[in-house]
């Protein structure tokens, strides 16, 4: 009886198998990370959008009021001769530089804001609260839409 001869795995090919394998779990994990994050970071870049537009808009009204804009200016009111108010007139001239001011200082804050990056806990993606405390962090930059022009 003739024995065929029994074929083994060369370390060449045992190599190249786990190299494949390897390839494999690196795209998957990726492919993972990317669906399972992707949730966390909306709601994270929703957050922080809506908060530093906040602070942006409370400096400039903070800075306006501090830079003493007059009320007198911007409002004429309208009286009759007996001395009651009939109406008022806006100031659109002085209403506009208010406006530019606002939105010069809103712009800067958020300029200055921007430059912070978030961390977000990959332990996120795993829906565990101990991987989210002790593991790594995800950076992410938050960039509002007028600043990316």
């Amino acid at each position: 009886m003739a024995r065929k001869p029994r074929r083994r795995f060369r370390r060449k090919h045992v190599l190249i198998a786990f190299l494949f394998f390897i390839m494999f779990a690196i795209v998957q994990t990726f492919v993972f990370f990317d669906r399972e994050l992707r949730e966390p970071l909306l709601f994270l870049a929703k957050i922080r959008i809506n908060q530093m537009a906040t602070e942006a808009i409370n400096k400039a009204i903070t800075e306006e009021v501090a830079q003493g804009a007059d009320a007198g200016k911007l409002i004429q009111w309208k009286m009759k001769d007996d001395g009651k108010i009939s109406g008022f007139l806006i100031d659109y001239r002085e209403q506009m530089k208010v406006i530019a001011r606002t939105v010069e200082v809103v712009d800067r804050v958020l300029k200055e804001q921007a430059s912070v990056p978030e961390h977000i806990p990959i332990g996120h993606a795993l829906n565990s609260p101990l991987l989210s405390s002790f593991g790594q962090a995800s950076p992410s930059n938050s960039i509002p839409q007028r600043l990316s022009r």
